[in-house]
């Protein structure tokens, strides 16, 4: 009897022991199923700012191809200026030379 005794108190141990196993089980599975689900997630917004980052990079690569042809043509404007200045100073410098040439004729 005592022998039967141990054995069915080592039995309900490890049917008890069965039970907190399977409970810690379902836990663990349950915490698995939420994990991944936040890594899927975490996936999808990933994804997400990739595609957006991608969208970020096309528009400043662009804007920079747009500074550059702005640059140019500042700089083409500026020596399109420099060279009308020298040329506006070369038809002054023509025009003072007929006045004086006027005057000296007028003189005679």
């Amino acid at each position: 009897d005592e022998e039967l005794g141990k054995h069915r108190a080592a039995q309900l141990d490890l049917e008890e022991e069965r039970d907190t196993l399977k409970q810690k089980l379902s836990e663990a599975q349950s915490s698995l199923v939420l994990q991944q689900s936040q890594a899927s997630e975490v996936h999808i917004q990933l994804r997400e700012a990739s595609s957006r980052n991608e969208g970020l990079q096309k528009e400043r690569d662009t804007f920079a191809s747009d500074v550059e042809h702005l640059k140019h043509a500042i700089e083409q404007h500026r020596q399109a200026e420099k060279s009308l200045r020298s040329a506006l100073e070369d038809e002054q410098g023509e025009v003072k030379i007929l006045i004086k040439e006027l005057e000296q004729v007028k003189v005679e």
